[in-house]
């Protein structure tokens, strides 16, 4: 049988301790688990059966001073004497697998025992793994930038050097690990996404007397904890206040949980409160608490890790008071709001403890009905199948432990969009601590998730061209970093300048999407249906989202156009577009109405007329944020824009007739057409780094006192050129109205008048300011617009000279046709 060596040191509270031993119970099924630990005694807790126990002397933290439990002795000699314990149990039972709770992410002040352990394992002859067991949150106390870089940077280096696996105790829909460590891909080992760990009701232990009786009791209850106590007397206290007046509200019993570490004289105090108060009980601490939660009404509690796990494993309702310690505080927070965005619970605040702000809340919150939530809490039983993977890769797929279910597609398109590796994992000689890293060697950090997820819509994001380059890296990048929702990336490139190439050929071999790259420019739509032919073959994914690639996105803005589209049954789905910088500021597109009216004239001839009219544009956010909500609306627009892929089975493919304009309204249009529904969900955000209409400049300059435009390099030019040329602007407004059978109206006209706009703002414009230092002048830009209408056809005819070029020697694949016939073929090359 393998052993394990546990290491875990709780100093504050007891959360530390209780969540090591429920990961120890599911580890002590398949191994001889070790567990050595030096922390303030917490009266009536017990270890799992078969967990043997390694006690070091005692340590505790007061404040940020380190102190021993044994105060007769100087902290240097307990240190000390800590020290060798630790490395003579090392010697003495010989581990498989050290694993160290918290360290080196926290418990910096351990140190002094943890990095002679890593050390002398180096330099041992023993074949041992090196595991850190890691909360979802940490590192949130304040401190300045560059002190937290370097702390984030030793990090790196010592779990680079000593660490083979990192267990993150999460579930990757509340918290990534990038959230609260920015150095990720400074980490050479893998990181593995166990769920969340909750307590297990050990029906082995004891029942006591005191806990006989109370659960026995036949009235409702609420059950007020707060885990160690240390910092609990804030809350303890406004409820041991409070306890008379909810008496002749409800007709529950108080069962206050004060934890083992509440000083003396607040414990005795509100014993004897509760002596005259027949509704609160008060007791330090029980080992059955989740049986306490489950039959409860209403939890009240401090926001520590074990305490909210309990909260979602019992689905009881919740207020959450977190902590107010310094190092505590900003953990639980964080949590809690989290949470609390979901419906999961309510946080409270140091004003919510008032008296009648307190019993406000908790009848509000009794009359509300509990929130589902979909989170993982298996981490401790997957904590353990992963180290079997680690430590016995030939038994672990016989284990006697019932396994996970077959990862279903979602699992599979997860790992191939976000760099994740789900299954068959086993460290080569040169991952982790090793050689090749030491040497040099470049490693893309290994991020694992577990596959017991519910199954979940799957989703292809196809990025192609808005009109130049120069914003390649900062979208692509904001999608990685800014998306949870597990998907696949496909990437069009359209004949990039070389160093866009170079980028999107890296990127795809780090990331693994595929990318393909057609060898002449072609039009934004065109390019959506070379990724779009792409997600129809595979038949897999259920929604297809299109961004261009000057578009950068806001943290769970997939999760929230999903989400829309699941809850509405809509089949197309766009987000809030912003536009301009600073990002997400102004908004650009946030739905509108598009409509065909049949204007009958009294001859009766019918001319067909086309209505559009946006939400919003120009307004900043921050005005208009009682309406930051689902809309239905006949139209969104290919900034970003999703779509259920069976509604191209009614539709066709995108029409590539529309090469430059309104592409956006032709399919809105078709979808309509076709029964379907579309809706804006202003929850997920999203920003075009392009030129705006005249609202959006107006809304930039009043909210940020400029109108900044886009940034342009040289190479940018050509495809700018042809993408916004006189031909296709033209080719796009005519055919749209042959189309639809559209009268040449206003609509039109106007448009018509302004085609060149775009090239004008971004070219011919700039360079006038520039000649004349920022004054402007009117014959200068008109002569300059003259120039710059030539050097446009140069560009749109050399494009056309060179796709004959490529069409003449035979490079064109033969694909299927669009819905409308085009004279233009792509010859797709997949490159990665």
């Amino acid at each position: 049988m393998k052993k394990i060596l546990f290491y875990s040191q709780h100093l504050a509270g007891i959360g530390h301790l209780v969540r090591s031993t429920e990961i120890m119970r599911s580890l002590a099924q398949q191994f001889q688990v070790f567990f050595i630990h030096g922390g303030q005694a917490v009266p009536g807790f017990q270890l799992p059966a078969g967990v043997s126990e390694v006690r070091l002397p005692g340590l505790y933290m007061e404040g940020i001073v380190l102190k021993g439990v044994d105060a007769t002795q100087p902290l240097e000699v307990v240190q000390e004497r800590r020290k060798s314990l630790l490395l003579a149990a090392f010697d003495r039972i010989r581990p498989d697998c050290v694993i160290t709770e918290g360290f080196p992410f926290s418990k910096h002040t351990l140190r002094f025992e943890l990095m002679p352990l890593l050390k002398h394992i180096e330099a041992s002859n023993v074949s041992t793994q090196v595991v850190c067991c890691l909360r979802d949150i940490m590192m949130t106390q304040a401190m300045s930038q560059s002190v937290r870089a370097k702390k984030q940077a030793r990090t790196c280096k010592w779990i680079n050097r000593y660490y083979d696996l990192i267990l993150y105790h999460s579930d990757p829909q509340l918290q990534r690990l990038e959230e609260c460590f920015a150095e990720l891909d400074g980490l050479h080992c893998p990181v593995f996404y166990t769920g969340l760990v909750t307590q297990q009701i050990d029906e082995s232990l004891p029942l006591g007397e005191a806990d006989r009786l109370d659960l026995s009791r036949p009235e409702p209850s609420l059950v007020v904890s707060v885990g160690g106590g240390r910092h609990g007397y804030p809350l303890l206290g406004a409820i041991a206040a409070l306890a008379p007046t909810l008496k002749q509200h409800i007709p529950h019993t108080i069962y206050a949980f004060a934890g083992p570490y509440l000083p003396e004289a607040e414990f005795l105090q509100l014993q004897g409160l509760a002596a005259n108060t027949p509704n609160l009980v008060v007791r330090r601490f029980t080992p059955r608490l989740l049986d306490y939660l489950q039959r409860a009404d209403l939890s009240i509690s401090l926001g520590g890790y074990n305490t909210t796990m309990n909260i979602l494993k019992t689905g009881v309702r919740s207020l959450i008071y977190p902590s107010p310690s310094a190092d505590q505080s900003g953990e639980q927070t964080l949590r809690a709001r989290k949470l609390e965005s979901q419906g999961i619970l309510q946080v409270l605040g140091a004003d919510d403890l008032a008296p009648e702000r307190l019993t406000q809340h908790i009848l509000t919150a009794l009359s509300h009905p509990p929130v589902a939530h979909s989170f993982n809490l298996q981490g401790a039983q997957e904590s353990a199948l992963r180290l079997q993977r680690l430590l016995e890769p030939e038994l672990s797929v016989n284990s006697t432990t019932s396994p996970p279910s077959p990862p279903s597609p979602l699992s599979q398109f997860w790992a191939r969009g976000n760099r994740v590796e789900i299954q068959g994992y086993s460290p080569s000689p040169n991952v982790g601590r090793g050689v090749g890293v030491r040497a040099g060697q470049s490693y893309q950090t290994h991020v694992e998730f577990n596959c017991h997820q519910q199954t979940t819509p799957t989703v292809t994001i196809v990025v192609g061209p808005r009109e130049r380059f120069s914003h390649t890296q900062a979208s692509l990048e904001s999608i990685y970093r800014n998306t949870r929702y597990p998907f696949e990336l496909v990437y069009v490139d359209v004949c990039t300048p070389p160093p866009i190439q170079a980028y999107l050929n890296a990127q795809a071999k780090e990331k693994g999407f595929k990318l393909i790259r057609t060898p002449y420019y072609i039009s934004p739509n065109q390019a959506r249906n070379v990724g779009l032919r792409q997600v129809l073959k595979t038949a897999i994914a259920e929604y297809v989202v299109f961004i261009e690639n000057d578009v950068v996105v806001e943290l769970g803005w997939l999760t929230q156009l999903v989400n829309c589209a699941a809850e509405t049954g809509a089949d197309v789905v766009g987000p809030l577009t912003c536009i301009g910088q600073p990002e997400h500021g102004v908004i650009h597109n946030a739905g509108g109405e598009t409509y065909i009216l049949n204007d009958v004239k009294p001859d009766g001839r019918i001319k067909r007329r086309l209505r559009q009219k946006a939400y919003l544009t120009g307004k900043a956010i921050a005005q208009v944020q009682d309406q930051m909500h689902r809309v239905q609306c006949d139209y969104v627009e290919f900034h970003c824009l999703m779509a259920r892929t069976a509604v191209f089975g009614k539709v066709g493919l995108l029409d590539e007739g529309m090469l430059a304009t309104r592409e956006h309204i032709d399919f809105c249009l078709s979808v309509t057409e076709a029964g379907g529904k579309i809706y804006c969900d202003r929850t997920a955000i999203v920003t075009t780094d392009t030129v705006g209409i005249a609202q959006n400049k107006a809304g930039l300059i009043e909210l940020f006192g400029a109108n900044r435009l886009p940034d342009f390099k040289w190479y940018d030019l050509p495809y700018f050129m042809v993408r916004w040329s006189n031909a296709w602007d033209r080719a796009s407004l005519d055919h749209l109205r042959r189309k639809w059978h559209l009268a040449e109206d206003s609509y039109f006209k106007k448009r018509y008048v302004i085609i060149g706009n775009r090239r004008r703002e971004l070219l011919v414009q700039p360079l006038v300011r520039r000649l004349t230092l920022g004054r402007g002048n009117t014959w200068l830009e008109k002569c300059l617009g003259g120039l710059e209408q030539k050097l446009n056809n140069f560009f749109y005819q050399r494009h056309l000279k060179h796709r004959a070029k490529i069409l003449s020697q035979g490079q064109s694949l033969a694909l299927e046709k669009p819905r409308m016939p085009v004279d233009q073929k792509v010859d797709e090359k997949i490159v990665a």
